[in-house]
């Protein structure tokens, strides 16, 4: 023994909680046998006293309390980043990651899936993009769930460094607190039992950011499907276009007919058989190929119009008395157009002597020098017109004919056409057609020649079937759609003839024939040799990507860092408000250390003896982040406050402490907030439910050290 007569003294005057404490390590050792099953004992050794941890956290100035000590150095942000060099990776792989694939998804946007063969210089992609679309997609899905996830770890790492400063202002216990560390790292499972601990502003703050960080890569996922399906987006292109058109000869009424228009015969049965065949029905009065224009889109253009206008009545006939299948017309009558070309139409028609529909042109008359009107005559040999004039006759099997009269006015004119509702704007509009470059009968004098081209579109009908055996077309109600059918068979006999639903007609199904007819006609006058193709300019519908949906992409990684940069700044506010020292995650090596806390260790140490059972006892622990105050005298042991206080007598260890006390210090020396309850009596209360816990963890230790029980602990016994 030394001969230093202080040496008595200073044992003497040691604290009952120290001499617990060396008898507790003492006797607090682990037995783990070897593989010869020779028993060994490992002895850990003696856990610091507050001195040692005060000496040993004076070096790096963690010492709290004391009149006039300085605060400690706070390491914030930089050194944060500096120590965690993964967020710092994270971060640039993760904005990498999302450039990558929203700017080559953006690219991508911009090119044509399927482009049209009459498309200038069309933006498409190329054929291995569009025939391994699925697996680009799939690719890019992957780059850009990787980049927000990145950008998530980054986020959530700061989410994490808040629960500290959350500590501060509420307190949890240990099981809770464990739910909402595990929320705040992205474990959505862990969010209802996080949410209902929260007790504070900045804890319902900080789970909610965490929350929406966390489900932002799922969000992503749908939208990249979202932005790679592919839908029709309005396209402005170039393509050409050849103008004009027209007819070189003179319409001529025969026996035989000798003006036949073999392509208005060809379009003109397509369509009477399957009306939808149509091409750009709407525009069935201008004169353009409308073939060529379909699937154009919109655009707007400098074309010729055409103007009909149909009037019927009814007109009895009169045949010859000899019963020849003749009727007298009247297209070769002048009257006060002195430059028709009279002689070179016949006086008469022939017509079948079978049941059917014939057409003829009775006359025309040249109104202006752009405008023409036709007469037709439609009769229905042995079947009825609804509202036509019923006449007997004598044509073999032939009993009677219903006929009407309709006078079919055309007129030309320059105008102004535009097609669909969002035509491109140009500086010139092109032209496609012109009464100026248009192709007209050469036989014709200057003053007509415009009134024959006309004609041929007033006499429409009887250009749409051929003759047969030299008589004017025929037709019967054949079809679906009620339009009169070209009929070129000449039955045997009487079982041949076709029934009479076959030919029974109505005015207004006849001025659909009419105007059909017209649109025939004009369709096949126009795949004339004409100049040098024109550039139309289109805004028309192509198979690409929509761009509004790329953008949708920048939604959850710029809502991702924003949050990133808003949980940096609170973050480091809150450190510095509270005096937080360290900037830290919640890690595991974290929170031992800040788990040394004398309330902490006796809690650990009476529950470690219970080995054989789960932690039960130690998850309702409530704690919250403070320092413990330490002193000479056992008033000062336990005792709590808050991080930067001054003007106490000595020093204290940070870390989780006792959840509930009543928080002390300089922030105003109120209650911790998630701990409000019912005033100053429950926390009182509490305070007197602490003193007791506290005692009976005393006596629950010298149980134990009696009795022997701190052997039988298995694992780490240093607490």
């Amino acid at each position: 023994m030394s001969s230093n007569p202080d040496a008595i003294p200073l044992r003497r005057t040691r604290s009952r909680r120290s001499i617990f404490r060396e008898d507790f390590d003492s006797q607090h050792s682990t037995h783990y046998p070897d593989t010869l099953n020779q028993p060994a004992t490992t002895t850990t050794p003696p856990s610091p006293t507050p001195r040692d941890l005060r000496q040993s956290a004076a070096a790096h100035e963690f010492v709290f309390g004391g009149p006039g000590q300085p605060k400690p150095r706070r390491l914030g942000l930089w050194h944060f980043l500096i120590s965690h060099v993964s967020i710092i990776a994270a971060l640039v792989v993760g904005i990498i990651c999302v450039v990558v694939s929203i700017v080559y998804t953006s690219n991508l946007g911009k090119r044509v899936l399927e482009c049209p063969d009459w498309v200038r210089e069309c933006p498409a992609a190329d054929e291995w993009t569009v025939t391994h679309l699925g697996t680009i997609q799939g690719v890019m899905t992957l780059v850009y769930t990787i980049g927000m996830f990145a950008l998530g770890y980054v986020a959530l790492a700061f989410a994490e460094t808040a629960v500290w400063a959350v500590l501060q202002k509420q307190s949890f216990t240990l099981k809770v607190l464990d739910a909402f560390v595990s929320a705040t790292r992205g474990k959505i499972v862990a969010v209802p039992a996080a949410v209902l601990a929260v007790r504070s502003a900045i804890a319902g703050i900080v789970l909610l950011c965490a929350v929406v960080v966390s489900l932002m890569p799922f969000v992503g996922m749908p939208l990249v499907g979202w932005a790679y399906t592919p839908g029709l987006v309005g396209k402005r292109v170039e393509s050409g276009y050849v103008p004009g058109g027209g007819i070189t000869e003179v319409f001529v009424q025969a026996n035989p007919p000798n003006s036949v228009l073999a392509g208005a015969m060809v379009e003109y049965y397509s369509w009477a058989n399957d009306p939808s065949a149509e091409p750009m029905p709407e525009y069935r009065g201008w004169y353009i190929d409308r073939k060529t224009l379909r699937g154009r889109g919109d655009f707007t253009a400098q074309a010729v119009k055409l103007q009909t206008s149909i009037s019927c009545a009814p007109r009895s006939l009169l045949p010859e008395n000899s019963g020849e299948n003749y009727f007298f017309t009247n297209m070769t009558k002048t009257g006060d157009n002195s430059d028709q070309l009279p002689q070179i139409n016949q006086d008469k028609v022939w017509v079948h002597k079978t049941p059917h529909l014939a057409v003829w042109v009775d006359e025309f008359s040249f109104l202006s020098k752009q405008q023409t009107r036709a007469t037709l005559i439609f009769a229905a040999f042995n079947g009825t017109i609804d509202g036509g004039a019923t006449t007997k006759v004598n044509f073999g099997n032939l009993e009677n004919v219903s006929s009407i009269a309709c006078d079919i006015n055309m007129t030309a004119a320059d105008d102004i056409l535009t097609v669909g509702t969002n035509p491109p704007s140009v500086e010139d509009l092109p032209l496609l057609s012109s009464i100026d470059t248009l192709t007209l009968p050469s036989s014709a004098s200057q003053d007509t020649h415009l009134n024959e081209f006309l004609l041929w579109f007033a006499v429409a009908p009887v250009l749409t079937a051929p003759s047969v055996y030299g008589n004017q077309p025929s037709f019967l109600n054949f079809s679906a759609t009620g339009l009169p059918i070209p009929y070129t068979k000449l039955p045997s006999d009487e079982e041949d003839y076709p029934t009479p639903e076959a030919n029974t007609w109505t005015i207004a199904g006849l001025t659909t024939f009419v105007y059909l007819s017209i649109g025939a006609v004009v369709q096949s006058t126009l795949s004339q040799t004409g100049p040098e193709p024109i550039t139309l300019t289109t805004n028309v519908d192509l198979l690409s990507f929509l761009s509004n949906r790329t953008f949708l992409l920048l939604f959850p990684p710029l809502l991702t860092f924003t949050i990133l940069i808003f949980f940096m700044i609170y973050t480091t506010m809150l450190h510095a408000k509270h005096s937080i020292p360290v900037l830290r995650l919640f890690s595991l090596p974290e929170l031992l250390k800040s788990s040394q806390t004398q309330f902490l260790r006796d809690i650990a140490g009476v529950d470690a003896a219970k080995g054989y059972l789960p932690a039960h006892d130690l998850a309702k622990t409530r704690v919250r982040f403070g320092v413990e105050r330490t002193g000479m005298g056992l008033n000062m042991m336990g005792s709590v406050g808050s991080l930067g206080e001054e003007g106490e007598e000595g020093e204290g260890v940070l870390g989780l402490i006792d959840g509930n006390t009543i928080r002390e210090g300089s922030l105003g020396s109120e209650e911790l907030e998630g701990d409000k309850r019912s005033g100053s009596k429950s926390s009182v209360r509490r305070e007197k439910n602490g003193r007791e816990s506290r005692g009976e963890r005393r006596r629950e230790r010298e149980r134990l050290r009696r009795d022997g029980d701190v052997k039988k602990v298995p694992g780490i016994t240093y607490i």
